[in-house]
């Protein structure tokens, strides 16, 4: 046999295992849970990671938009761009928002912001961490600065969401937020991850897991069954009779149905 010949079924072998070790490589990251809702033109759909962890761990979301209408609409809002938007959206629930509601049947209220600050005396790990946008440099900058000054709370709490706002006004000055959402076509939260409350909260994060966003806007510090939904709310205030038949599609609120998950003790130390 010549040495080519030999050669031939071990190629064979290698390039078979090579593309199965793309494939599983590549495979997407399911979600456990999933819940949607509509009301033309819109489709809002939940989809949760997992439907349980243990207490103080946090779920992972994605919340995705479709038209499922004729014409097309406009999408205006930051949470597709910026999922730090969201804690403000679940409290008026208005714009794209998460609902939660505890073991006793109650709508959880928010976490707190991260404000804490602990220093590990640990490198970043560039291998495993991913570098923070410069919206968030600016933001730990300001924070640091006001608690060098000896910002008390919760006025240092209203100072950098005020801060924040007007880093959103700039970027939507320098770079338009809205899109088209056409017919059939659908758009989704950007995949994300946040400090966790007694981390260091200027250094790099951690990666995210596949498509899904880390639930920091609540805290799971009890185990029991909860409920979680997404909701996508553009309805006007007050709007006028005499417009009403001339309403923009995107003016609607609907809402995906409650999603059960449950959350078990905590097996970490206290």
């Amino acid at each position: 046999m010549s040495p080519s010949n030999i050669r031939a079924p071990w190629l064979c072998c290698a390039v078979v295992l090579a593309l199965a070790a793309s494939v599983y490589a590549e495979a997407p990251v399911k979600a456990e849970a999933e819940a949607s809702g509509a009301k033309s033109p819109v489709q809002i759909t939940l989809r949760l990671l997992k439907k349980k962890i243990k207490a103080d761990e946090r779920f992972w979301y994605q919340i995705e938009l479709k038209n499922i209408g004729k014409k097309r609409f406009p999408v205006i809002s930051e949470v597709f761009y910026d999922p730090f938007e969201l804690y403000y959206n679940c409290e008026r629930k208005y714009d794209v928002y998460l609902e939660v509601l505890g073991p006793d049947g109650k709508k959880l209220e928010r976490a707190p912001l991260l404000m804490d600050y602990v220093d590990t005396g640990e490198d970043d790990d560039p291998q495993t961490d991913t570098p923070p946008t410069p919206k968030e440099k600016a933001w730990l900058l300001k924070r640091n600065e006001l608690v060098a000054k000896g910002v008390p709370e919760p006025d240092l709490t209203l100072a950098l969401l005020e801060y924040n706002r007007e880093l959103n006004e700039k970027e939507r000055r320098e770079k338009p937020i809205g899109f088209w959402l056409y017919p059939g076509k659908s758009t989704a939260t950007v995949a994300s991850s946040f400090p966790g409350h007694g981390e260091r909260t200027d250094r790099a994060r951690r990666p995210p897991i596949g498509p899904f966003t880390e639930m920091w806007e609540y805290e799971f510090k009890q185990p029991g069954k909860y409920k979680i939904r997404a909701g996508y709310n553009f309805l006007p205030g007050k709007p006028s009779s005499k417009f009403k038949e001339h309403r923009d599609p995107d003016q609607i609120k609907v809402e995906t149905q409650f999603i059960e998950v449950e959350v078990t003790p905590s097996t970490s130390p206290r």
